[in-house]
């Protein structure tokens, strides 16, 4: 199978976040795109597909590969896997957030024969020590006609304040996902304290201390992996509080859901406490917003502990600036970009802060060094030239 004549089918709609992305990616390397609806993609309905020819089916040709994001259109029991397979499909799934979490939810093992893409490399070698036979690295990236468009519509103006953070206090339906777990209260004292000595609590340093990376606990079947996570998500939203905290005081306009106003109460003593906005719509509103910015902050989930998310892409892709904590996903990038922009600590943000704001030739410097690196070597269509070369070779 020639990859440039691949018709590959997804289960995402237009409108969800990635699917549009690499569709649009997919098709820009020559592949034809069917994207079903996930609730459409009944066994039925693609026992159906098979049996039409494929100009009834509304295909051009039967599909060579169904591509999946976060296992989105893939029954638990691998039932629809067990079609495809049968059929000759390839199956992928695009991991974007923590693979355990995601497996957690899946009865079969049917994820070990597909093609698994990781955003974080970290995980590949426990992935393939549980069965995997085919993991990859495949990061995150930006969709330039989103963030860099040659003709900009963006309005003008920007925000009354120095620093903006766009982002989550927590994943959604934490409360349901997490149903049942807890961690020792002695852990989680202890991953305080190492968060203030600013040590990175992360997913794998919670699997070392409830003993699970030594394999007598499985990650799979079932859902022990949950409770590290739910580790690290507290140590996650500790450590992003603390950081946001840290940089209030400079002005700071934060982004988000309605947890951050637990996280900041309006009787906290802050002397200058954080402007809380509902969140912004992702193609409509982000971009000029990071655009207009004069520093956007960005602090990486603790679920991911080498993996890095949107806004290591989408802020310098804008024309942004983007202030990062130095989390090991950082990696991806030359060091000589990374080093100026990065914090160890929340007490440090108030000196780049300064640094840059008092030097703007260098922070005009860096930013274009920046967004002229991401829009050559990490676009969706850079992702999806990996994906299906490695997939097809």
């Amino acid at each position: 199978m020639r990859a440039e004549k691949a018709v590959i089918l997804t289960p995402g709609a237009g409108d969800r976040l990635i699917w549009r992305e690499a569709a649009r990616a997919l098709e820009s390397l020559g592949h034809r795109v069917s994207a079903w609806e996930a609730d459409a993609l009944s066994l039925a309905n693609v026992r159906k597909l098979f049996a039409l020819p494929p100009e009834r089916s509304g295909l051009a040709a039967y599909p060579a590969l169904y591509l999946s994001i976060n296992f989105q259109g893939l029954d638990k029991f691998g039932e629809l896997a067990a079609i495809f397979r049968e059929k000759g499909v390839l199956v992928a799934v695009w991991c974007v957030d923590n693979p355990w979490n995601l497996l957690s939810g899946l009865r079969a093992d049917f994820w070990k024969d597909a093609h698994l893409f990781v955003t974080d490399p970290g995980f590949i070698p426990g992935l393939e020590a549980h069965g995997a036979k085919h993991v990859s690295f495949l990061p995150l990236a930006t969709d330039p006609a989103v963030f860099s468009p040659r003709e900009t519509t963006r309005q003008a103006g920007g925000d009354a304040t120095p620093l903006v953070f766009v982002g989550r206090s927590a994943f959604p339906d934490k409360e349901r996902f997490f149903v049942g777990q807890s961690v020792p209260q002695a852990i989680m004292d202890e991953a305080e304290t190492r968060l203030r000595a600013g040590q990175r609590t992360d997913f794998f340093w919670w699997l070392e201390e409830l003993e699970m990376e030594t394999g007598a606990t499985p990650l799979w079947p079932g859902s022990a992996a949950r409770k590290a996570a739910l580790g690290a998500e507290e140590s996650s939203l500790a450590w992003r509080s603390a950081c946001l905290e840290a940089a209030a005081p400079l002005g700071l306009t934060i982004y988000g859901d309605e947890g951050w106003a637990r996280q900041f109460p309006s009787g906290k003593s802050n002397a200058k406490p954080p402007v809380l906005c509902p969140p912004l719509d992702y193609y409509t509103q982000l971009a000029a917003v990071y655009a207009n910015a004069p520093f956007s902050l960005n602090m990486m989930s603790f679920l991911l502990p080498q993996g890095l998310n949107q806004r290591h892409f989408d802020v310098w892709a804008a024309g942004g600036f983007c202030l990062m904590d130095a989390c090991r996903g950082l990696d991806l990038f030359p060091e000589e970009l990374t080093a100026p922009v990065t914090f160890a600590a929340p007490g440090a943000i108030p000196a780049l802060v300064a640094r840059f704001t008092k030097d703007p030739a260098e922070k005009s410097h860096l930013a274009a060094a920046w967004k002229e690196h991401i829009l050559a070597e990490h676009t969706y269509e850079d992702r999806m030239r990996t994906l299906t070369k490695t997939i097809f070779s």
